[in-house]
């Protein structure tokens, strides 16, 4: 699936991205905020674009309460 093809759909005017693997790179790219663990977080530190750890949906919550 091409994820940022279909977040274009949408003209979300803030894109937050939440994943953990090889299929959520591309996602992650194009957003504004990124929740990222596992893989992602790997390739995320790679390549020097920030990402917030989560672990499960409940940090996703606590995090968005604070930023939005």
């Amino acid at each position: 699936m091409d994820k940022p093809r279909v977040i274009a759909q949408y003209g979300a005017e803030r894109v937050i991205a939440i994943g953990d693997g090889y299929t959520d790179i591309n996602m992650a790219q194009v957003a504004d905020l990124v929740f990222a663990r596992d893989t992602l977080a790997k390739i995320m530190e790679q390549s020097g674009k920030p990402f917030l750890s989560w672990n499960d949906f409940i940090d996703v919550r606590r995090e968005l309460e604070v930023r939005i």
